[in-house]
């Protein structure tokens, strides 16, 4: 609040941004973690990234937060199908109706 100059807030309001947490997770099952570094060997890779973003003061409730958005059950390509239009996940010719790419 100090950078903004409205210290004066703070007695009321709470910094928006403290205790905001953000990252991502990737999983694979075709890659490992070795010595800080995602590596692995495979002509196709199943690679997953899930963001996420939490307002705690625990760190652990984001990490269980994004495992648990990690866990649920999804189906690509029904999804994908659904936002595109398209039978198979890969390329697919844009501007996608009432998909906003800004």
């Amino acid at each position: 609040m100090k950078y903004y100059d409205v210290e004066y807030l703070s007695e009321k309001y709470e910094d928006p941004y403290k205790y905001n947490i953000f990252g991502n997770y990737v999983k694979s099952d075709n890659m490992q973690l070795e010595k800080g570094r995602l590596t692995g060997k495979s002509k196709n890779f199943d690679i997953r990234i899930y963001s996420f973003t939490k307002k705690t003061k625990n760190p652990e409730e984001w990490i269980e937060g994004i495992r648990e958005l990690s866990e649920r059950k999804v189906n690509y390509k029904k999804d994908w199908k659904e936002v595109t239009g398209a039978e198979k996940i890969g390329r697919v010719q844009l501007p996608i109706e009432g998909l906003s790419v800004e």
